[in-house]
């Protein structure tokens, strides 16, 4: 069965049409603060450009050392076997530090759980953690 809609059309009137929104002040500041930021930086970037700058020099520099490296590889007096070994002594320690990466994020994590661990455990290791993470350690930095 068809229903049909027998309301009357909507008509558009004068008092109908919406009133633009006021403009918020917070939308207005985070644009200017935008805008203003996005100025210094250009600033910034074109003031740090010395004047003996030429792009197309340090662009054909940059394409020619690109080619050296990922084009015209040299492996020197190294074998495809010291290089292998090389690799795989990588891939070696890449898995060992993630496994112990792994035990040790589950040590933490069972000894900051509040419902298996003490409760003054779980705020030790969570404040420890919380400690580590605002200051890392930086080697020389």
């Amino acid at each position: 069965m068809k229903v049909i809609d027998e309301s009357p059309a909507v008509v558009a009137s004068p008092e109908a049409t919406p009133t633009p929104r006021p403009r918020s002040c917070r939308r207005t500041t985070l644009r200017v603060f935008v805008a203003g930021i996005s100025l210094i930086s250009v600033y910034g970037v074109v003031s740090v450009i010395p004047q003996h700058f030429d792009l197309g020099t340090a662009t054909r520099s940059f394409l020619g050392h690109l080619q050296l490296m990922f084009l015209s590889p040299n492996f020197g007096t190294d074998s495809f076997v010291k290089l292998g070994l090389a690799l795989m002594q990588s891939v070696e320690l890449a898995l060992l530090t993630t496994m112990l990466g792994a035990v040790v994020g589950l040590v933490c994590g069972l000894m900051a759980a509040q419902n298996i661990a003490p409760r003054w455990l779980a705020l030790l290791v969570k404040s420890g953690m919380a400690s580590f993470g605002r200051s890392p350690p930086f080697c020389g930095c």
